[in-house]
């Protein structure tokens, strides 16, 4: 298996978490992003307005994908 000193050291698998969950919550920030400007093109193209929605195509794409509102990205 190799050397597992590093998995001993406690610090080291909570420094491993933290990056775990970042790399998760950019993930889930990428994901939101993309629904939230798809969601903007789809407005536009329908002729509605490009400006002032941003924030409700942010929310819409969050509650889309079903990610708490208390979660923050």
């Amino acid at each position: 298996m190799g050397d597992l000193s590093t998995l001993e050291d406690y610090i080291a698998i909570e420094e491993l978490k933290a990056v775990v969950a970042e790399s998760i919550l950019q993930d889930l920030r990428n994901e939101v992003r993309n629904l939230a400007y798809a969601s903007w093109l789809e407005r536009v193209h329908g002729g509605e307005s490009d400006f002032g929605d941003e924030r409700s195509d942010w929310f819409r794409a969050r509650n889309e994908l079903g990610i708490p509102a208390n979660l923050v990205l």
